[in-house]
């Protein structure tokens, strides 16, 4: 299975599901779940599903979601909540939930529709429940996504990933949100960041965040990125591993120019233990610039005071990459890759901070600054005398920062002779 596919123009499947007994969806509620999908910037104060993946792939991807008419469950909220919590894998509830909503629109759509490279599989489906999230538990009433493990045929596709989500996603940090605890952003109408964060999943990416705090090294992205705290556009590690970009890759003492990449598919790939694939080890250097879709969490405070980089304009971001599949998921966390930004001591992607430091970024603790961001006159080997590739070898280059703007940077990278 691949979940969903990075690129192309397709449609995707949206349940709403109402669990019995449960008040219905609002007619407000199912067109404001219409906007968060597929509205556009100005719908929703920021942007939809829709408008951020066609916008953070530069055009390559355009997501269409079809809203089915609303699904009733054959049993209350409890029962499937039960049927996880007493469960093997935590999911029986919501895969027992995806069985019973595909087969009553079994007999009345041709689901065969959403299986887009013909793998007997329905890619995704978007299970949006009405019930309320639980935010004391983030438990079963939460979001997340998994995978089923049916083996029932619905128009002889078997169920695949899903995404399930609470419709009160939508409000949050809006100003009919007066239940998450989150900070209002003025001017954010329908809030998509946490569907559109789950989607990455959906697409195949990893959280960035650290998920199990007594395992792994506790290094990330500070919070600075979609799959890190819903905030911001996607990394270029992302947007390169999706096929959205392609960064230039530099062997050779060259200078390099470099435009902001949540605008363009701009960035620089430095090899350290590099196979000439993706999945290696190496640093991937790109322009922050707080517009496009990175403008809304620059200027405004969102869960708890966060910003990005605490409002900087620009600089250079530099990310250490370690993203071998060489065991492919055989650890717990059960990533494609070898490592993880949970349970791994190496972090799949890490920032390298410009002021010199090694932020332990648990979860909301520690998150990326200003000083994070490299800035003209900098070099790499002044802020760190000593730094090596994972195997301890050193790097045989230096990386200097020539200029910066909010729309071009200069990298001169020397390797050592």
């Amino acid at each position: 299975w691949i979940g969903l596919p990075s690129t192309g123009a397709y449609h995707v499947l949206v349940v709403p599901v109402q669990f019995k007994g449960d008040p219905a969806f609002t007619s407000s509620q199912l067109n404001d779940l219409e906007i968060c999908l597929n509205g556009s910037a100005a719908e929703t104060g920021w942007e939809s599903v829709r408008s951020f993946y066609q916008k953070s792939s530069y055009g390559r991807l355009n997501l269409t979601f079809d809203i089915v008419p609303t699904f009733t469950t054959s049993q209350r909220a409890t029962y499937y909540e039960r049927l996880s919590a007493n469960g093997q894998y935590g999911t029986e509830g919501t895969n027992e939930l995806l069985d019973e909503a595909l087969a009553h629109y079994d007999s009345s759509m041709d689901l065969t529709v959403y299986d887009h490279n013909g793998d007997q599989t329905v890619d995704a489906v978007y299970l949006i429940y009405s019930h309320d999230v639980d935010y004391e538990q983030a438990d079963f009433f939460w979001a997340y996504t998994t995978s089923s493990a049916s083996d029932e045929l619905f128009d002889g596709l078997y169920p695949g990933y899903y995404f399930f989500a609470g419709i009160d996603f939508m409000a949050e940090s809006t100003a009919q949100d007066n239940f998450s605890g989150y900070d209002w952003i003025p001017g954010l109408k329908i809030n998509a960041a946490t569907f559109i964060h789950e989607s990455g999943h959906l697409l195949g990416l990893d959280d960035y965040y650290d998920t199990n705090e007594n395992k792994g090294g506790n290094k990330g992205l500070g919070g600075a990125d979609m799959m890190d705290y819903n905030v911001g556009d996607h990394d270029v590690y992302s947007k390169t591993m999706l096929g959205w970009m392609e960064p230039q890759v530099v062997r050779t003492t060259s200078t390099v120019t470099l435009k902001p990449s949540v605008s363009e598919g701009s960035a620089i790939l430095v090899p350290l233990d590099y196979d000439n694939t993706y999945f290696s080890e190496y640093l991937l250097i790109d322009l922050y610039s707080a517009t496009g879709l990175n403008a809304l969490h620059a200027e405004s405070t969102h869960m708890s005071g966060f910003t990005l980089y605490d409002g900087a304009e620009y600089g250079v971001r530099i990310y250490h990459v370690s993203s071998s599949a060489d065991d492919p998921y055989s650890n717990d966390y059960g990533s494609l890759t070898d490592y993880n930004n949970s349970t791994t001591t190496i972090p799949l992607i890490k920032l390298v901070e410009a002021d010199g430091g090694d932020s332990t970024f648990r979860q909301t603790d520690d998150c990326a600054a200003a000083s994070d961001l490299w800035q003209a006159g900098q070099t790499f080997s002044s802020v760190f005398r000593s730094y090596t590739r994972n195997d301890g070898r050193s790097l045989g280059f230096d990386i200097r920062i020539v200029s910066v703007s909010g729309t071009q940077a200069t990298v001169e990278i020397t390797f050592n002779s």
